[in-house]
């Protein structure tokens, strides 16, 4: 079960009601575990560096599970360059064969359908590059210093400056369920920008374990570069167990999460 966005506004802190919104929801859920009497494991991401929230959640008896990393590309001139298979049903037996090949070294790793569609790019051997994307589009109406007044004065009116680069219309394509297999970097490099050119967007995310298989095979694909390492956030992932029994959620600690947020 997946805890979402934790937030309350500026103005408002201080007052307890971060901890009673997790104190209460920590509650429902162990009234739905106690009913259900089947192992529930709940988990959510929060930024390494929030030491706040991670006091207030570890005092609750929520755990570290594992370390995930956000890293954003960029390509100014993303291009069609690979043809690429629309997969509506998650479930295929092709995919799922692949998302346990690629991220077989994870220890605790979400296999929830999505309703998103599966993207490939296969051969006579199966799927050699594959994501689900998520389309994100965030409304900014101002970023601050010397970036308005750059907008405001020549960008908004250069109208393929305005579609890239006007704080109203930042998108970026989230990439999840990423499917990668050894020794073909290449077209994983080409079926990103096809992706990106399809979704209209110069920037694309994926959240990804550090540790894990599927991170050193993107990396070692050069797929992220200086704007990736200056972008990059670290997320603690916090779980709390019931009807479990702590050696066996232990036993997963030492292996890298397949797990992402589900909120960004």
């Amino acid at each position: 079960m997946y805890r979402g966005l934790l937030s309350v506004r500026s103005d408002r802190q201080r007052e307890g009601l971060g901890r009673l919104l997790v104190e209460r929801t920590l509650a429902w859920v162990g009234e739905h575990a106690e009913r259900a009497g089947e192992p529930l494991l709940t988990w959510g991401c929060i930024e390494a560096r929030n030491d706040r929230s991670l006091r207030l959640l570890r005092a609750r008896g929520a755990q570290p599970l594992g370390l995930l990393e956000t890293l954003m590309v960029y390509r100014q001139w993303p291009r069609i360059r690979v043809g690429v298979d629309v997969i509506e049903d998650p479930r295929l037996p092709a995919v799922r064969g692949a998302l346990d090949e690629t991220h077989a070294d994870c220890g605790l790793r979400s296999e929830a359908d999505s309703p998103l569609p599966f993207l490939a790019v296969s051969d006579e051997a199966g799927i050699v590059a594959g994501a689900r994307p998520a389309l994100t589009r965030v409304d900014m109406e101002r970023i601050g210093g010397l970036w308005d007044v750059l907008n405001d004065r020549l960008l908004r009116h250069v109208p393929a400056a305005r579609r890239r680069f006007d704080p109203r219309n930042f998108t970026y394509v989230r990439l999840s369920d990423v499917v990668v297999r050894p020794g073909h970097a290449g077209v994983w490099r080409d079926f990103l920008s096809t992706v990106m050119a399809m979704h209209g967007t110069h920037m694309a995310m994926l959240v990804l374990d550090p540790r894990s298989r599927a991170s050193g095979l993107l990396h070692e694909a050069g797929v992220f570069g200086r704007f990736a390492a200056a972008t990059r956030q670290r997320l603690l992932v916090l779980g709390r167990a019931w009807n479990l029994e702590p050696a066996r959620l232990a036993a997963h600690v030492d292996a890298p999460v397949g797990l992402g947020p589900l909120d960004l």
